[in-house]
């Protein structure tokens, strides 16, 4: 398929707060056969994504209100985007950013030196790849069925949508900390990764998991500890590492007020709690 073919009729949203980035964007595009809308903060890019479902995103990594990487969280997150194909573009020099766009579910990063014809040329691709998998889903839900019948999101008064963006914020969040055990988990850069005030992601989580944060991160921790105890042979020192204590001893404080029983003695009795106390009492 041609480039030309890839681009016609298609809805492009492009996020950034710089004029010079949306007009040197809107340059390339101008000749294409698109429709192009325009975002200048990640929440109103958010915003109008979900709104009008646009088939491919030209995001800038640094946005104000929402980040780039933040943004593209809530969208992976979210039904009713999570489909939509987005690319980051920008000056930028440090591959860990890089990463963390990919990890965040972009399909590509464009940099600032890339020639009109490439940005063109990626652009391109992702647009088929997206028709192609549309296509393809669309065969699988039955022959009488065309793309037209999808359901379509429609704006929900103010307090629904703030209980479906806390509900995607939330499970985010969860999936953050499941990737990151390893790291430093405080509330404020959880906050930081949701892209929200510590206060709301608090009462998101009681809201929505009846448990703090701090007690979802702790759970977690405890429960993938359990795993590698019993699946594993690694050292109380290595999966404290694993899972974010700075040490083992503080490590094994936490196991033992958790499950009632130090590690070493859980590791023992296979994870048999109620044998592993009368163990270590005897």
């Amino acid at each position: 398929m041609q480039a030309n073919d890839d681009f016609s009729l298609s809805h492009i949203l492009i996020i950034d707060n710089e004029i010079h980035g949306r007009n040197a964007l809107m340059n390339i595009l101008r000749e294409k056969n698109c429709r192009i809308s325009h975002a200048f903060d990640g929440l109103q890019g958010y915003e109008r994504a979900v709104a009008n479902r646009p088939d491919l995103i030209l995001s800038n990594i640094q946005l104000p209100k929402l980040n780039g990487v933040t943004l593209c969280r809530r969208l992976k997150a979210n039904p009713f985007t999570n489909d939509i194909p987005m690319i980051f573009y920008g000056q930028e020099e440090n591959p860990e950013n890089r990463l963390e766009a990919f990890r965040s579910g972009a399909v590509d990063y464009i940099p600032n030196d890339c020639s009109d014809f490439e940005v063109i040329a990626r652009i391109a691709v992702h647009l088929s790849l997206a028709s192609k998998k549309r296509l393809i889903q669309s065969m699988g839900l039955g022959q009488n069925q065309d793309m037209n019948s999808f359901p379509t999101f429609s704006p929900r008064p103010a307090s629904c949508q703030e209980t479906l963006d806390d509900a995607l914020v939330v499970s985010i969040v969860q999936k953050y900390v499941q990737e990151h055990l390893n790291e430093p988990l405080s509330i404020s850069h959880l906050a930081e990764v949701a892209g929200m005030h510590e206060k709301r992601l608090t009462k998101a989580f009681q809201d929505h998991l009846n448990i703090s944060v701090f007690e979802f991160v702790r759970d977690t921790r405890m429960h993938e500890a359990k795993r590698l105890l019993l699946e594993t042979s690694l050292r109380t020192l290595t999966i404290a590492a694993e899972i974010g204590y700075s040490s083992s001893a503080n490590f094994s404080t936490a196991f033992q007020q958790f499950y009632g029983v130090s590690p070493s003695v859980f590791r023992k009795n296979k994870g048999n709690v109620d044998e592993a106390r009368q163990s270590e009492h005897a």
